[in-house]
């Protein structure tokens, strides 16, 4: 048991910093005063996790608080009228069950308090998230949750007062409530307190505004008061536009004709042929598959170009003369050239 208690004055506060708190079997931590000054304030902050958890015995569960309590005389009514303290947690994982209860209470005439919770999840089964009072204005409850928020085997977020309603305000992406779980801000003689919850997925849980929905088998809502006016439950969800970024697209068909280029148009011996697998690649602009086969050519000819032997005499340039056994002058070429040896191309 860690506690801070007065009887006269105010109580002191309570800080705890650590990587991991387990409160179990009606283990007490907490701020009370008994006189005419305030409960002090309870601050705990666990990096990875915080777990409240069972009960000593029926009626005595394993509690993180803090409180007002009247101190009974004999003969003497007396209530107190100080005002109970802020309990705030800031934790990875927050697991609450098995009866245990994490509390601001005022057994007197002033406030309930404050209980803020800061987790990435909260987790409470067969548990209580609780802010009450007597006759004062009921505490406010605040979570702030970045994944989720699962309420459980009849988990209760609940303020509760005589006077005035306490309020409820929930952040968390996602809220889910099984098993007749309910978030209650009602009250008896005055209005009932406001709920507000922003999430982007309510799964289970419903707004029903009963007069006593701890007794019913549904997962509810409700901020309602038995003499005065019902409190306020706005709850706010993200609202989806399904056309939201949509193209409008063009109605008139697309005349083809149009858009295939015309080619070999003025060539009208040309074609174009796909060979498939082996051929060209699917996309221009990418790289030809490695394991297929290079294009080969398997057109066929009519017409091709051969090498053909003369079978004519070829001129030969004169380089020099001669006078001949008649006196005639003969032009001659002084190293001729072997007409067999010589080839011409022809289509």
């Amino acid at each position: 048991m860690i506690s801070s208690v007065a009887l006269r004055g105010d109580s002191g506060a309570i800080a705890i910093d650590t990587e991991r708190l387990r409160l179990f079997g009606g283990g007490t931590i907490g701020t009370a005063n008994f006189g005419s000054g305030s409960a002090g304030d309870v601050r705990v902050s666990a990096s990875d996790q915080i777990e409240v958890t069972g009960v000593l015995r029926p009626g005595v569960p394993t509690r993180l608080d803090s409180s007002i309590l009247s101190l009974p005389i004999p003969g003497i009514s007396t209530l107190p009228t100080a005002h109970a303290g802020t309990v705030t947690l800031t934790t990875g994982r927050l697991l609450v069950s098995n009866g245990a209860e994490i509390a601001v209470r005022n057994e007197g005439t002033g406030n309930g308090g404050r209980l803020e919770i800061n987790a990435n999840e909260i987790k409470v089964d067969s548990a209580q998230l609780a802010a009450s009072t007597r006759l004062g204005d009921g505490g406010d409850i605040l979570l702030n949750v970045r994944d989720s928020l699962l309420l459980r085997d009849r988990a209760q977020i609940l303020t509760n007062s005589k006077g005035n309603g306490g309020d409820i305000t929930i952040n968390a992406p996602v809220i889910v409530g099984i098993n007749n779980s309910d978030i209650i801000a009602n009250a008896i003689a005055g209005r009932g307190g406001n709920i507000t919850i922003n999430t982007q997925s309510l799964i289970g849980l419903a707004f029903r505004n009963l007069d006593n929905p701890i007794n019913t088998p549904t997962n509810d809502i409700s901020a309602r008061s038995e003499r005065n006016v019902s409190g306020n439950v706005n709850i706010t969800t993200p609202k989806v536009d399904p056309d939201a970024g949509l193209i409008q697209l063009d109605t008139d068909l697309i005349d083809t004709s149009q858009t295939v280029a015309v080619g070999c148009a003025e060539e009208q011996s040309s074609q174009f042929i796909f060979t498939g697998r082996g051929g060209m690649p699917t996309n221009p602009s990418h790289q030809m598959n490695a394991t297929l086969q290079p294009w080969v050519d398997l057109r066929s000819h009519p017409r091709s170009t051969q090498a053909v032997m003369s079978s004519s005499p070829r001129l030969q340039e004169a380089t020099t003369w001669k006078r001949g056994a008649t006196g005639q002058v003969e032009l001659i070429a002084e190293h001729p050239t072997d007409p067999a040896a010589i080839a011409t191309c022809a289509k």
